[in-house]
């Protein structure tokens, strides 16, 4: 038993190692597997090392009302090229902290040549983070995109929240 803690204990270093080592082609938003759930690349490194991203910010918006709210924590911003993949992960919390929560997210308003889709999603006390990829096809040329995401949660209506995308020249 002591052995395999200690082979355990050394694979963990080693993953964290190669997690938070910038290689070619890695991108601040990666998603890696934290203990938390889903999480991205710059949110995640070796203490005492330095990041070599700034940390992502998620904002912050409560839907619904006093008696039944949600907390949606996302990216509502995203700076990027044309012919990205870039990752935003779509926290949805409530105070309840049921684990049986059925989260629906619908994507709307999808400008051309851009695609949306879910990915993964993880479910914790309270919480499920759904990562969502966002595809911007070489054809999109620079400008701010719009569109948004509505969320439902065990087949009730939160309402919607608003993302945008700026591809960059």
């Amino acid at each position: 038993m002591k052995r395999l803690l200690n082979i355990l204990a050394v694979a963990s270093v080693f993953i964290l190692l190669s997690i938070t080592a910038c290689q070619p082609g890695e991108a601040p938003d990666d998603i890696i597997g934290g203990p938390g759930g889903p999480a991205y690349r710059a949110n995640f490194h070796q203490q005492g090392e330095e990041n070599p991203w700034p940390p992502i910010k998620a904002n912050g918006v409560d839907l619904g009302d006093d008696t039944d709210a949600a907390h949606i924590a996302y990216r509502d911003y995203i700076e990027t090229k044309a012919g990205q993949v870039r990752n935003n992960i779509f926290t949805v919390s409530k105070p309840d902290r049921n684990l049986n929560h059925v989260v629906v997210l619908e994507v709307s308003n999808i400008p051309t040549y851009i695609e949306v889709t879910e990915a993964r999603r993880w479910y914790g006390p309270g919480i499920v983070k759904t990562v969502l990829e966002v595809e911007i096809s070489r054809q999109v040329k620079p400008g701010e995109y719009n569109f948004e995401v509505g969320v439902k949660i065990d087949g009730r209506d939160y309402g919607s929240v608003p993302c945008t995308i700026k591809v960059l020249e």
